[in-house]
């Protein structure tokens, strides 16, 4: 399981856990660091990419956003769906696949309810960046 449906902590192999209890200064101690960069800084709010997180047989690459200290939310991508060659390449046709391949994801990891105590889960496609994810809100 990648979800835990109790916390909403994201377990990667290698006992590296992701959620709301997560801290800036925490990531920054984990291993995990040595894959991380800034992606967007706007302080209070900044967010991390981390890349090369392997789950369930799958390589995920992740966007952390926290405002100050605290995790706000993470987005997930499967790796091997990142980086097309091009923008020739892209089609909605595809991210609307990779939308319903990432719903039926989160339905394996948490069923059909996707509202908890610790957030939420959801598989979005953003017509705007082109692209589909998983995204996982704390709070």
């Amino acid at each position: 399981m990648v979800i835990d449906p109790a916390t909403g902590s994201l377990c990667f192999d290698g006992g590296v856990t992701l959620g709301a209890g997560l801290t800036r200064s925490a990531l920054l101690q984990t291993p995990v660091g040595e894959t991380q960069e800034v992606w967007v800084r706007n302080e209070p709010w900044c967010s991390w990419r981390v890349t090369r997180l392997k789950a369930a047989g799958r390589t995920f690459l992740a966007v952390l956003q926290f405002h100050s200290e605290q995790l706000k939310w993470v987005s997930l991508v499967e790796s091997d769906q990142v980086g097309l060659g091009s923008w020739s390449d892209w089609s909605e046709a595809h991210e609307l696949e990779m939308k319903a391949q990432y719903e039926a994801f989160l339905s394996s990891e948490l069923g059909k309810d996707r509202s908890f105590p610790w957030g939420s889960a959801t598989a979005i496609y953003d017509a705007r960046g082109g692209s589909s994810s998983i995204h996982i809100t704390y709070g």
